[in-house]
């Protein structure tokens, strides 16, 4: 058995049962033994989660693009796919299917799965949203476009597309921010900015950060959505896509359970000046050259980190 700090130990058990006739049958009688290998995930947070078993559910990653989550666990429960000069670095690296391509360390092969650590929470109820307390059919859509200066959005329902560009920069006030019935669709050279914000998406809208676009949102320091910064009702089966030259800081908790996070572009980072970040989805895919940067430093922000995750998923894990 490992160390008291070890990052994995072993448990072996050994037992014996008396022969028949004498100690003839058979001589010394049957000897069993098993042994288990498991890690300690307080030392190895994980910090990414596909939730998906389905083929299509997969960690795809092509081109040259890369994963960097050196102080952390990525896991999925389908398979991990790294293709051409893509490379997937982390702490550890577990799947609960298959693994190829360039991963390193070498991910733990047929791990068991991990349920999604936040599951039981209510991000829609009655036809609207959890918080907001309006029904559905009092959101009637109304198309926002804002194409220079400063749109200032306070917290609350945001019913239908909206959409910046050019130098306009959106700036979120801190709280819970519901998008319902439209996309948040950002490019060019517009700007997103928040702190202390969440940006919830029922199942009818996603968002779209490309171009030049700079992002720096920072999560909810208190409340129900404590330690998120981006979060989906289970429905929400979009794709959210960042091909952003310039999403530089996405601190907090990224959950789209039942979605697809799609991270394409040249090469540039992506988060890399987030404290620390976590993602769980139903399907991560990378294409092109990003560099999608998984810190973390959970001490260095005061967004405090949802419990299941990061340093506060404490369990132990049966690895073989």
């Amino acid at each position: 058995m490992g160390g008291e700090n070890d990052a994995e130990f072993t448990v072996t058990a050994q037992a014996n049962r008396p022969s028949f006739f004498a100690n003839l049958l058979p001589p010394g009688g049957w000897n069993f033994g098993a042994s288990a290998t498991a890690q300690r995930l307080n030392q190895l947070p994980l910090c990414v989660l596909v939730t998906g078993t389905m083929k299509a559910d997969e960690l795809a990653m092509r081109d040259q693009a890369t994963m960097s989550a050196p102080g952390c666990a990525v896991h999925s429960n389908g398979d991990i796919k790294v293709e051409n000069n893509a490379m997937l670095l982390a702490g550890a690296v577990g799947t609960s299917g298959l693994s190829s391509g360039a991963v390193a360390p070498a991910a733990q092969i047929g791990s068991p799965q991990i349920e999604d650590p936040f599951g039981g929470m209510r991000m829609g109820s009655g036809g609207g949203l959890l918080g907001v307390g309006l029904p559905g059919d009092l959101c009637v859509p109304l198309d926002t476009l804002v194409s220079a200066g400063l749109q200032v959005l306070p917290p609350g329902l945001h019913c239908g597309p909206i959409n910046v560009e050019k130098n306009a920069t959106l700036t979120l006030l801190p709280g819970e921010h519901y998008f319902r019935k439209g996309k948040l669709d950002m490019k060019d050279s517009a700007r997103i900015v928040g702190a202390d914000v969440v940006l919830v998406f029922d199942k009818e809208a996603d968002f779209k950060f490309k171009d030049n676009v700079q992002v720096e949102l920072e999560g909810r320091k208190s409340g129900p959505f404590a330690g998120f910064v981006i979060a989906t009702t289970q429905a929400n089966d979009h794709t959210f896509e960042i091909s952003s030259t310039a999403a530089r800081k996405l601190l907090g908790t990224i959950y789209i359970p039942s979605a697809i996070l799609q991270v394409t572009g040249g090469k540039t980072p992506v988060a890399n000046e987030s404290a620390w970040t976590v993602i769980v989805a139903k399907s991560i895919k990378m294409q092109g050259a990003p560099n999608l940067v998984i810190n973390a430093n959970y001490a260095g922000s005061s967004v405090p980190v949802p419990k299941g995750v990061g340093p506060g998923d404490a369990a132990v894990r049966l690895t073989r």
